[in-house]
């Protein structure tokens, strides 16, 4: 994990805080979620530094996998429609992560039908 975090802080610090968010996926270990942040420096400047938090999202026990193509798609493209709609970056890796698991469940196809059912 050292590596990856690493890496992602060296992409992160090129993009605007806003905006800045990595989804990293980790096979059976979940999903890591990286950031960057801005935070007030305890100093009297007024002066922001950039932080960078990292958070892991355990993989969800007991999911049959019968096909992984799209799943990582699913994740980001729900993560994404989670943030449009308001919901916390924690909360959108989490609806992320459910859609994800339904594309893992379709044997026939990379992004299962019921998506439009839930979300």
């Amino acid at each position: 994990l050292k590596t990856i975090k690493l890496a992602s802080e060296e992409l992160l610090k090129q993009m605007d805080p806003t905006e800045a968010h990595l989804i990293i996926t980790l096979g059976c270990d979940g999903v890591m979620l990286a950031s960057k942040k801005k935070k007030e420096s305890n100093n009297n400047t007024k002066e922001k530094r950039k932080e960078f938090e990292f958070i892991h999202f355990p993989a969800k026990e007991g999911v049959n996998v019968e096909n992984s193509t799209g799943a990582g798609d699913t994740l980001c493209g729900a993560f994404i429609n989670g943030i449009l709609n308001g919901k916390s970056e924690r909360e959108s890796v989490q609806i992320g992560m459910d859609a994800a698991i339904l594309s893992l469940q379709c044997p026939d196809r990379a992004i299962s039908p019921k998506l439009g059912r839930h979300f």
